[in-house]
């Protein structure tokens, strides 16, 4: 500061120089720089953080996804040779009905009779396809053959028709075609019958089950590189929960609880997309409205089971 004084020698002003000092600027700078550096290394540590976390949640997923699969692969395994045993005895009673039965057909004269025979013939021959192939995982190879969808649809609904009419059950068919298909009859009786089972399973008295065969659709054809055919059966029962809906084609998953083995439907759709069709479920919940639609896409063309069986 500098006083400044008139010709009289008088103060009339200072003069004051203010010099800045640029150690605490500094210092400032550098606490700034060493807090920017600070919340960089935090946003770093938090993501690696955030990394190791979902990859721990990965792995944790896939260990509870192998031990849920080794889980069912144990049980696979344990149903397996219970059902080789549970075959052999099976086939033994019923090798003694199908003698039965062709004794009571030379007995029987009446064509009503004479129907009914051939009925239960039919069924037995089926109960032991079911034990020596279905229990054991098997195809039946030997018997790949042109059928009829809409024969195969009439005959299951006309054996479980009596069950449903004691029900009180309603089964409604609307066969739009043949469905004429190249490939194995007694797969298709068994996915036909546990679908029609599972539907009259979960309808109350009073309730219906419809039945629709028709033409796929060029878009679907498409999809599937084939022609074929659509078969929907629906039913107006209870309906499935959304959560159910993602695990009914899991081994053992049932909601019938001690009624059910859990395996129609993972069987069911085993043989449906060995074949190359597909199956998809639609499903409603809502009071006055609920209902379950099983649909199904049945490829026509032989291509389709060729190639099915190359890969098997």
């Amino acid at each position: 500061m500098w006083p400044i004084r008139d010709a009289e020698d008088h103060l009339v002003e200072v003069m004051m120089e203010v010099e800045e000092t640029t150690r605490i600027h500094q210092q400032a700078v550098a606490m700034n720089q060493q807090l920017l550096l600070s919340g960089v290394r935090q946003h770093e540590l938090r993501e690696i953080a955030e990394s190791l976390n979902a990859q721990l949640k990965l792995e944790i997923a896939e260990r509870e996804r192998m031990e849920r699969a080794l889980v069912n692969s144990e049980r696979l395994a344990a149903t397996a040779r219970f059902a080789l045993t549970m075959a052999h005895e099976i086939n033994n009673p019923l090798a003694a009905m199908t003698n039965l039965v062709f004794l009571l057909s030379s007995l029987q004269t009446s064509p009503q009779a004479q129907a009914f025979i051939a009925m239960l013939e039919d069924q037995i021959q089926g109960l032991s396809r079911i034990a020596t192939h279905m229990l054991k995982f098997h195809r039946d190879t030997n018997k790949l053959a042109e059928f009829k969808l809409d024969a195969v649809l009439r005959e299951v609904s006309d054996f479980y028709r009596s069950q449903a009419d004691k029900r009180g059950i309603v089964i409604h068919q609307r066969l739009e075609t043949d469905g004429a298909i190249l490939g194995f009859r007694s797969e298709i009786v068994q996915v036909v019958t546990n679908l029609l089972l599972n539907a009259l399973d979960a309808t109350p008295a009073g309730g219906q089950v419809a039945i629709h065969l028709y033409p796929a659709p060029r878009w679907l054809c498409e999809i599937h590189a084939s022609r074929g055919y659509c078969l929907s059966i629906a039913d107006t029962g209870c309906g499935i929960a959304s959560q159910d809906r993602e695990r009914i084609y899991q081994p053992f998953f049932t909601t019938k609880g001690e009624r059910g083995t859990g395996l129609g439907l993972w069987v069911s759709a085993g043989i449906v997309d060995r074949i190359g069709g597909s199956i998809r479920v639609w499903s409603s919940l809502r009071p006055g409205r609920s209902g379950t639609c099983f649909s199904l896409f049945l490829p026509a063309e032989q291509a389709a089971f060729t190639t099915a069986l190359k890969s098997s």
